[in-house]
């Protein structure tokens, strides 16, 4: 699998789909084959996505505007680009990263924002780097309810419950249109070694192309 050094890869998906899960399970596969990385999330990994990320999840004191809400995720997303992802893939590492422009055309379209709005942010703050293969976990509604009411305390976007849940999973299975390569994993009735193992061959699938 040495195709997959210095690829930028992101796992996204709907709350409760086992996103960190296969995030570690694919960088303790990296590190196995002794292929350098670097495990991120969006909104995160830098002191400014921190903080923004702080402010969109845990506020509870202000509504926060659609299209505000929008801008924060591309201004963290700017941030985390500039600061971790083009220097880590200069450096010839790997890019593993934990949701990407996927969860913002799906979670802020259904707040409000427009798809072109979104888009248009998104060139604007990463240019034309793009994943070279983007996989999205899908996950039966029923199932990441339950994921995340086992999980116990809800961040301010899982607290806005199943309608809007509903909504934004429908997004997520009609997001292919907005991304260059992608793929649908299934999580339903699966391990989590067994959907680890899908993942792997999805990438395998693409080594060829990469060559």
């Amino acid at each position: 699998m040495d195709n997959l050094t210095n690829k930028f890869i992101v796992i996204d998906g709907l709350d409760g789909s086992g996103k960190t899960t296969q995030i570690k399970l694919l960088s303790d596969y990296l590190e196995a084959h002794n292929i350098p990385y670097v495990a991120l999330r969006d909104p995160g990994s830098t002191i400014l996505g921190n903080s923004l990320r702080k402010l969109l999840l845990d506020n509870t004191e202000e509504e926060i505007d659609a299209h505000a809400e929008m801008l924060m995720f591309s201004a963290a997303r700017r941030q985390l680009f500039a600061r971790k992802i083009a220097p880590a893939l200069q450096e010839g590492k790997t890019v593993i990263c934990d949701r990407y422009i996927g969860s913002t055309l799906a979670y802020q379209s259904v707040n409000g924002s427009t798809e072109h709005s979104i888009l248009s942010a998104y060139l604007n703050s990463v240019g034309e780097r793009r994943p070279d293969h983007y996989i999205i976990l899908r996950i039966p509604l029923a199932t990441a309810l339950n994921r995340i009411k086992q999980r116990g305390a809800q961040d301010r976007i899982e607290r806005k419950g199943e309608p809007y849940l509903s909504r934004v999973l429908d997004k997520f299975e009609n997001i292919g249109e907005h991304l260059d390569t992608f793929s649908m994993v299934d999580v339903e009735g699966k391990s989590e070694m067994d959907v680890h193992d899908n993942i792997i061959s999805v990438l395998q699938g693409f080594v060829e192309c990469w060559s």
